[in-house]
């Protein structure tokens, strides 16, 4: 027969397991999220560079300041 206290481990570890997984998942999202961003940002400046081509400095300087 189960005793109350064992049955109780057993939910918790369970229920431990199960905020693992979710956890896991939730920071893949956000690893991908960020990913992702950066690689917006990077082709925002790769974009900027080839529309301000023309007066370098500009683009350099607006270049500069996206990527930080």
């Amino acid at each position: 027969m189960e005793t109350l206290g064992h049955k109780r481990q057993e939910i918790n570890s369970n229920l431990y397991a199960h905020m693992v997984k979710v956890h896991t998942v939730h920071i893949c999202f956000i690893f991908a999220f960020s990913l992702e961003l950066q690689l917006i940002k990077h082709a925002v400046v790769v974009i900027a560079r080839f529309l301000l081509m023309g007066s370098s400095s500009n683009a350099f300087f607006f270049t500069t300041m996206l990527s930080m």
